[in-house]
């Protein structure tokens, strides 16, 4: 069986990956250039790595990435609103968070491949589907290529998901952010701890995580209109200074030591209704994307990646594509409209806004707050 995967990023790597791990056969399909650049760091939670433990990957990725002691909301003068001991995870869930270059997760991904085909600068153009005729996948150069099935993890854009379903409907999430990794390791109560700080106007967070022995990740928030752009790194650097001139000292500092960065405007779709056609089969991004507010779009990337191998392992499509959607859409539409709410309270405007984000970040019940991990976290496969 020939499976074609439509994009190298972690949801397609990952699928490869557990293909590969199950015996079958894939080959994978990546617009951007082997070296492009990887965008900044992320933040694998305790259910992304039980899966790549699965996969015999988590131990590497673990002692590549940074392990925090604590994870914090915090004001923007430093008071702390929340505070979860990294240690509690690890007794509940077998993990605790790990920050890691995005680039530096590509690379372990593919690394573990071991001569799966992995073709950079090859766009797909097309596919074409239709009943009693070969599925065709035609690349961007005009070559065309038959396959028995099509894993399209072309991301939240997915070209394959309108061939499928039409025009997405996103939704702007009323928020912009920013990118970057910090050639400096914050020291003191910054250097070992996730944290996210909230300042007094809506939508204007910050965040930091170590994600080795001398970076540091990092991402900025602000409700803005969306379509925006910088002029240059230069200018928004400088911009984002203003913005966060009151939050702690550390903020201004990262940003110094800071090169390059990333913009992006906060969509999603509302959750479909199926992630498959024919022999077409969504995954990821493509599948379900999910606004950045829980941290778990490359988290429910990697679980999807797991489940659809396991299916296709186990059965025969379309009931392996329907038994893929059968276990990971609930949880993965969960995710996503529990990530919209939570973004939606950072978004309050005015000092009521203001109040209520703070009092529902410092205020929530632990007993709450654990079960709403227990249903992040638990894998159900």
């Amino acid at each position: 069986m020939r499976i074609i995967i439509i994009g190298g990023g972690i949801g397609g790597l990952t699928t490869a990956l557990a293909l590969a791990r199950r015996g079958l056969s894939c080959e994978v399909f990546e617009a951007g250039a082997r070296d492009r650049d990887q965008g900044a760091g992320l933040l694998l939670a305790p259910n992304a790595l039980a899966t790549l433990r699965r996969l015999d990957l988590s131990d590497q990725v673990r002692s590549a990435g940074f392990e925090a002691r604590s994870m914090r909301i915090a004001r923007s003068n430093g008071r702390i609103l929340q505070c979860v001991d990294a240690d509690d995870w690890r007794r509940r869930y077998g993990f605790g968070p790990v920050a890691i270059h995005r680039a530096v997760l590509h690379r372990l991904l593919v690394d573990a491949l071991h001569g799966v085909p992995v073709r950079y600068d090859t766009a797909v153009a097309h596919v074409r589907d239709e009943p009693n005729e070969p599925l065709t996948v035609t690349l961007a150069s005009g070559e065309r290529l038959t396959c028995d099935l099509v894993i399209a993890a072309d991301g939240l854009r997915s070209q394959v998901r309108q061939q499928l379903f039409g025009p997405t409907r996103f939704r702007y999430a009323g928020q912009t952010s920013w990118r970057g990794i910090a050639e400096h390791r914050l020291e003191g109560q910054f250097g070992d701890v996730l944290i996210e700080t909230w300042g007094r106007q809506p939508g204007l967070r910050f965040g930091v995580a170590a994600v080795d022995e001398r970076r540091t990740y990092w991402f900025a928030t602000r409700s803005t209109p969306a379509g925006g752009h910088d002029s240059s790194v230069a200018a928004a650097l400088d911009g984002l200074r203003a913005d966060f001139a009151d939050f702690e000292p550390s903020v201004d500092m990262l940003l110094h030591h800071t090169q390059t960065l990333v913009r992006t405007d906060i969509f999603d779709f509302a959750p479909l209704f199926s992630w498959h056609r024919g022999r077409v089969v969504l995954i990821g991004d493509a599948a379900h994307a999910t606004t950045p507010n829980l941290g778990q779009g490359a988290n429910q990337a990697i679980e999807s990646a797991f489940v659809l191998a396991q299916a296709l392992a186990s059965e025969e499509f379309p009931g392996a594509f329907t038994n893929y959607e059968r276990i990971r859409m609930p949880k993965a539409h969960w995710v996503t409209r529990q990530s919209w709410r939570y973004g939606q309270l950072t978004n309050l405007p005015g000092a009521l806004g203001r109040l209520v984000r703070h009092t529902v970040a410092a205020r929530t019940p632990r007993a709450m707050m654990q079960k709403m991990n227990d249903r992040l976290f638990s894998l159900g496969f």
